[in-house]
């Protein structure tokens, strides 16, 4: 995929979800598995927006996509602004197995560093950006 197909695909996956489509079992498990093998290439946005899609679509991903995504974004916890961070910690949350997710759940080690990185950027943002970002 070439990060302008990466665009168009999380955003007709958001699309999709917005709508409330709900694409059969066998399409989301197929277009996850292609998703897994070219996760580098979304940006922390797009990762952060398909996670959130899924959760509206009420699929959760294999394990195999978790780690993935979780493998990915840390190596690029740094670039995940506040807005993408917001969204990918509500949709792990959702995905998790409490919330009647992912088998397994999130890798607590990652779990603790997008923890870290969140204080880092929540804390440098002032009342009236973090009414913005939520």
């Amino acid at each position: 995929m070439k990060a302008d197909i990466a665009v168009f695909v999380s955003q007709a996956v958001c699309a999709l979800a917005v709508l409330g489509a709900r694409p059969g079992f066998n399409w989301t498990c197929a277009f996850l598995a292609e998703a897994r093998r070219q996760i580098d290439k979304f940006s922390p946005r797009e990762m952060a927006s398909l996670l959130w899609a899924l959760v509206r679509m009420k699929h959760a991903p294999d394990v195999l996509f978790i780690d993935a995504w979780c493998r990915s974004a840390a190596l690029r916890l740094r670039a995940f602004p506040a807005d993408a961070l917001v969204l990918a910690v509500h949709a792990l949350g959702a995905l998790a197995p409490g919330g009647g997710g992912v088998a397994g759940g999130v890798p607590g080690r990652f779990a603790g560093r997008l923890l870290v990185r969140c204080r880092e950027v929540f804390g440098q943002l002032g009342g009236d950006e973090l009414a913005q970002v939520g």
